[in-house]
């Protein structure tokens, strides 16, 4: 397992060598474009999803669509920030980035403040527009965790050192789950213990937090009935088809009868209020409906891609931060997406939470594409270190080139 070593040092990958040709410095045009498909067909499925809902109870059928795009160009304008800003700048501010985190998440438990809807007060309103406090505080995280892990080093698989860490982790998830929000405080503390995996965290640390956090999961289910209806219903969802399996039931339902080619793009009927969240939570299923499992495949393809790019900058910083950083961000898009479409397909329990880039949801889609901006930043700036070391390494050997005496060695003292 790969360990922390000097701020020069690669914790992901092998050392550059000095003489390797260097990359074009550019940003990574295939992780924006993948990005930019996924949101293009995310659009399209929010309007297809929700058109006839937000019809019958707004008389706007393009309602969900008009805020969509809204959310998009914000996004967009996110990621052009974030990606021609020096991510290393970050190192600096991600402790006030999380306590200005902390403080929201406080905000918004307060009534009158933060939002309640469906027994859930994890909103806060910015004009017409409503976001989700915990989705940027989960960015703030990655930041803060990464600076952390990054300045410990080694020190890192040190017993006092690795719990000092996880005490920030465990603020936020506790407040997240006063939301109540049991899917992102849970996506939060395993976001933070891979990037302290990869960090090179001893196994008796990791394994001792999941020992303690699996008897807290246990308890924090039990006590609210609810959660112990999701559980039901994911392990028997017929159980009680009319109410708590209803989602999986329809959600299944949706996929079947998509078959291979689907029923065309704006032909499926769960949207048709048979699939309640049909345009966050659930927007696989109806994108299996419309599209088949050729839609289904296309979604996988990016997403695969789109973590093989994400993936491939955290290998290739030489900067532990940058390293760390660029994990925890695309760890955390492949997260979602593998637990979204789990709980789609009737794999996992109903978490909550949205597909990266293609549900509809303000806040997830801001934080997703700062971090694709944090991405490309990285990536960049390490395609000019490498450039510059190049050129520097030519440069010092074309100063070597003069003739030197038989038996003696370039630069020896004669």
């Amino acid at each position: 397992m790969p360990s922390m070593r000097s701020d020069n040092a690669n914790p992901l990958g092998p050392a550059i060598k000095a003489a390797e040709p260097p990359p074009a410095v550019m940003p990574d045009y295939v992780l924006i474009a993948v990005a930019f498909i996924l949101t293009s067909i995310g659009v399209v499925m929010v309007f297809s999803a929700s058109g006839i809902s937000s019809y019958a109870k707004l008389n706007d059928g393009t309602y969900y669509l008009k805020k969509e795009i809204i959310w998009v160009l914000l996004s967009w304008g996110g990621m052009l920030f974030t990606a021609f800003f020096d991510y290393r700048f970050y190192k600096r501010i991600a402790p006030y980035l999380f306590g200005f985190s902390i403080l929201l998440l406080c905000l918004v438990l307060i009534p009158g403040i933060g939002k309640e809807v469906n027994g859930a007060r994890r909103w806060m309103n910015l004009g017409p527009l409503d976001f989700q406090v915990s989705e940027l505080a989960k960015l703030s995280l990655i930041l803060f965790v990464s600076s952390l892990v990054a300045r410990a080093g080694d020190k890192v698989r040190d017993t006092r050192v690795f719990f000092l860490i996880l005490c920030p982790v465990g603020l936020m998830a506790g407040l997240t789950l006063l939301e109540p929000d049991f899917g992102m405080a849970g996506v939060m503390t395993v976001i933070s213990l891979a990037i302290l995996f990869i960090a090179g965290a001893r196994f008796i640390h990791l394994g001792s937090v999941l020992a303690m956090a699996a008897p807290l999961a246990v308890l924090m289910v039990a006590i609210k009935p609810y959660r112990m209806r999701r559980i039901f219903a994911f392990v028997d969802p017929w159980a009680d088809a009319q109410d708590s399996g209803f989602h999986i039931i329809q959600s299944l339902i949706a996929i079947v009868s998509g078959g291979v080619f689907g029923r065309g793009l704006g032909m499926g009927d769960a949207k048709r209020f048979f699939l309640p969240e049909q345009h966050t939570d659930f927007i696989f299923s109806v994108i299996l409906e419309e599209a088949g499992m050729i839609g289904m495949v296309l979604i996988l393809v990016l997403f695969a891609i789109l973590g093989w790019r994400g993936f491939r900058v955290a290998m290739k910083c030489s900067d532990p931060y940058g390293s760390y950083l660029a994990f925890g961000i695309t760890f955390t898009i492949m997260l979602q997406a593998v637990v979204n479409m789990g709980v789609a397909v009737g794999v996992l329990p109903v978490t909550g939470l949205t597909l990266p880039f293609v549900s509809f949801g303000g806040a997830s889609l801001i934080s997703i594409y700062l971090g694709v901006g944090i991405l490309v930043n990285i990536s960049t700036r390490e395609a000019v270190r490498r450039k510059m070391l190049y050129e520097k390494h030519r440069a010092g050997c074309r100063g070597n080139r003069r003739p030197h005496l038989p038996g003696h060695r370039t630069g020896a003292l004669v």
